[in-house]
C-alpha cells in the first residue's frame, strides 16, 4: 500500500437535500515493471469508477 486519501462523491439533490458520500480510499504501488501506472487507487464496486466525477 502506498497511502490513503479522502474522496468525496456527490449526487443530485434527493428530496431537496444534497447527497454526499465520504470515502477513505487506499492507493497502491504497482510492482509490475511492464505497468504504465506506478500508483493506482482502489475502486469501490458499484460506487466509484476510475476518473469518475467527484
Amino acid at each position: 500500500m502506498h497511502s490513503r486519501y479522502r474522496r468525496r462523491i456527490g449526487d443530485t439533490a434527493i428530496g431537496g437535500r444534497e447527497t454526499v458520500i465520504h470515502l477513505r480510499v487506499r492507493r497502491f504501488f504497482c510492482l509490475n515493471a511492464g505497468c504504465e501506472k506506478t500508483i493506482f487507487a482502489e475502486q469501490v464496486p458499484g460506487v466509484t469508477v476510475r476518473h469518475g466525477p467527484a
